[in-house]
């Protein structure tokens, strides 16, 4: 959900840098998420957009932790939703201008599929395909074949 929309094309960055994710929860943010999360970011918008590690032109990316639900007991057994919303903001490096905010959410609704890991993949997914490529005029980045 964008709170400020992003009015450049991404396709002027040619590089990223994803800060470690803040607990915005006054300490109560599950940690194992926030320990996942920067690295699980970072994988998808390698694998999903043509930004890399290392250029001259860097999109930095931040985030907050604003709600983490680990679903209720009944909710496991029943129907598991997990779920974690986070702030997130992406910045020209070199200026600090904000170029976008967003609430950015992840769900596991699987039995099988959840957890900590699978919330911050799926995190990476709301913040790659879902917002960078979505304002990048290049596209996604085609997928790689064996």
């Amino acid at each position: 959900m964008a709170i400020q929309e992003v009015a450049v094309d991404l396709a002027d960055y040619d590089s990223f840098i994803v800060e470690p994710f803040s607990d915005g929860m006054g300490g109560s943010g599950n940690r194992s998420f926030l320990a996942e999360v920067q690295q699980k970011v970072a994988n998808r918008i390698i694998e999903k957009t043509y930004l890399t590690s290392e250029g001259k032109t860097v999109l930095r990316i931040s985030g907050e932790l604003i709600q983490y639900d680990e679903g209720s007991t009944t909710d496991k057994f029943v129907s598991p939703m997990q779920e974690a919303v986070c702030r997130v903001k992406l910045y020209d490096n070199s200026s600090g201008k904000v170029l976008g905010t967003a609430n950015c959410t992840s769900r596991a609704k699987s039995s099988f599929r959840k957890g900590p890991e699978e919330l911050a993949e799926g995190l990476g997914k709301a913040i790659a395909d879902d917002w960078i490529v979505k304002h990048d005029s290049r596209g996604a980045r085609p997928e790689e074949k064996d």
